[in-house]
């Protein structure tokens, strides 16, 4: 009988990179920033940060010189920013396999996913185990987080009386389980504080927000030694 859970592939080598990245003393010197680092269906890895990050960042080299030292030779990509402020690293990932029609196997992360990030996983059919409880956002409020497929972005600043939870239940609702949401569905938010829902077009999220395109450059140097 079929294993209902398999091991994605690479799993592994994706939790012993991530763990290797938080052991180094830039990432306590960088106060912990969340790097990200996912496996492919087609079994290639790509890493990113907030706001993406290019094939020369000293992550992108650490996690390369991690693989060579593992004695793997799976292709490394870093994934850059997509679109507008806030680009999260685990959307920046999902971007670029959203368009190189490369589903993510496997993603992990060094800090939780926020509500918004876990709820757009799901919705892409990707496991995380980088939830508070599991595998559950971490539910602190973001002031901004852009959709890394769709022109929208939801935020504390973007709808400052609405409250983070009902955004991200908007996000759910009203976009991931709307079939055919692309094509021209308008996004509801609920009222909060002003008790009025706001309803804003798909034509005025695209000029809003413009159409996420992403970016990627394969990681082909590793850091020294003595860096």
């Amino acid at each position: 009988m079929a294993n209902p859970n398999p091991v994605p592939p690479l799993k592994d080598i994706v939790d012993g990179c991530i763990e290797h990245l938080m052991s180094t003393d830039k990432y306590q010197e960088d106060q912990s920033p969340n790097i990200t680092l996912a496996a492919t269906v087609a079994n290639e890895l790509v890493i990113s940060m907030v706001n993406g990050m290019s094939g020369k960042h000293w992550y992108a080299k650490e996690a390369k010189k991690y693989l060579n030292e593992e004695e793997r030779d799976e292709t490394l990509y870093a994934a850059q920013k997509f679109n507008g402020p806030s680009n999260h690293a685990e959307m920046c990932i999902l971007c670029v396999c959203h368009d190189d029609n490369d589903p993510i196997s496997y993603i992990r992360c060094t800090a939780n996913n926020c509500d918004a990030c876990h709820e757009t996983l799901r919705w892409a059919g990707v496991t995380t185990q980088n939830g508070k409880n599991g595998n559950q956002g971490g539910g602190k409020s973001q002031t901004g987080w852009v959709h890394p497929i769709f022109p929208l972005s939801i935020g504390t600043q973007i709808f400052s009386d609405v409250p983070w939870a009902d955004q991200v239940e908007a996000l759910k609702d009203e976009v991931h389980d709307v079939v055919n949401y692309q094509s021209g569905a308008n996004l509801t938010l609920p009222g909060g504080n002003s008790k009025k829902d706001t309803t804003i077009s798909q034509d005025k999220l695209k000029v809003l927000f413009g159409t996420p395109g992403s970016s990627s450059q394969e990681v082909t140097q590793a850091n020294e030694d003595d860096e």
